[in-house]
């Protein structure tokens, strides 16, 4: 079983398709915490089919389950992200995948970096480590760096065409993202049942 169309943006899956992913990602809108979530998966996914993660195989299950060895999460801590964490990311970032091609690292909330966590990001993502993809999500990209934006591949996600997920069940998996994987799923074909309507 692959993710639904309608569910992972084709514009993505045509990257993890066709060629070497970009080394960071940043998703604003609504549903960028699902499309970033969704990328991590296709990153590492075992049995895609035309970039389209397949959300069976143990990559994709694990990261899911919020414990996927080469998977970081960063999500702000009382309002926001501290520099303690981006050094801490930093330095978990800079070792090889373990398990997959790719070592992902997720932001959640990357409008809310403070500005000198911000400042230590932009010098990762001027020299990043190899094998590691870097997936931003925010609701304001005005409060982002503009040096950070020069170095991301942006996507905007409208409301109309994008992702319907709960918004209770991604809360829920913040900041470890332990998403249920059949309410996640069921959310997928909630979607595709009525764009085929």
């Amino acid at each position: 079983m692959s993710v639904f169309p309608q569910t992972f943006l084709p514009a993505l899956a045509a990257e993890l398709h066709h060629g070497q992913p970009h080394h960071c990602y940043l998703f604003c809108g609504a549903e960028a915490t699902a499309q970033a979530l969704l990328f991590a998966m296709g990153l590492n996914c075992t049995q895609a089919t035309a970039g389209y993660p397949c959300g069976e195989c143990p990559a994709c299950r694990r990261i899911l389950a919020g414990s996927y060895g080469d998977l970081l999460t960063v999500a702000p801590q009382k309002g926001w992200i501290r520099i303690e964490q981006i050094r801490e990311m930093q330095a978990k970032a800079a070792l090889a995948p373990l398990e997959g091609g790719y070592k992902v690292v997720l932001i959640q909330a990357a409008d809310f970096l403070r500005e000198e966590a911000a400042n230590s990001l932009l010098k990762i993502l001027e020299e990043p480590p190899t094998q590691t993809v870097f997936l931003l999500s925010a609701q304001n990209r005005d409060k982002i760096l503009p040096t950070i934006l020069s170095r991301s591949r942006i996507y905007h996600l409208s409301q109309e065409g994008s992702l319907v997920v709960d918004d209770a069940l991604l809360a829920a998996a913040m900041p470890a993202y332990r998403v249920s994987k059949a309410a996640f799923w069921s959310s997928a074909g909630a979607q595709r049942g009525r764009s085929s309507r």
